[in-house]
């Protein structure tokens, strides 16, 4: 488990020192989510640039990262 969150912190820690993190997630607003959300389920979805995250990727995988740092401290404090 520690080399779970040793493994973790440092993805989390290399991506705010490079900038990544802002860079690639931010900036993010619950309009363009829900507007690309409902996109994505009429199939209308642009993919013209595969590097580039939609914003239902952007939030989902800020969701799953903090998700993620939430659990292993829960799990430290038991």
């Amino acid at each position: 488990m520690w080399l779970l969150a040793a493994n973790g912190l440092v993805y989390l820690m290399l991506n705010i020192a490079s900038g990544r993190l802002f860079r690639k997630f931010f900036p993010l607003s619950a309009s363009a989510v829900m507007r690309d959300a409902f996109a994505a389920l009429r199939g209308q979805l642009s993919h013209a640039d595969p590097r580039q995250y939609n914003n239902v990727q952007r939030f989902a995988y800020l969701f799953v990262m903090l998700d993620i740092v939430l659990l292993v401290l829960s799990g430290l404090v038991l």
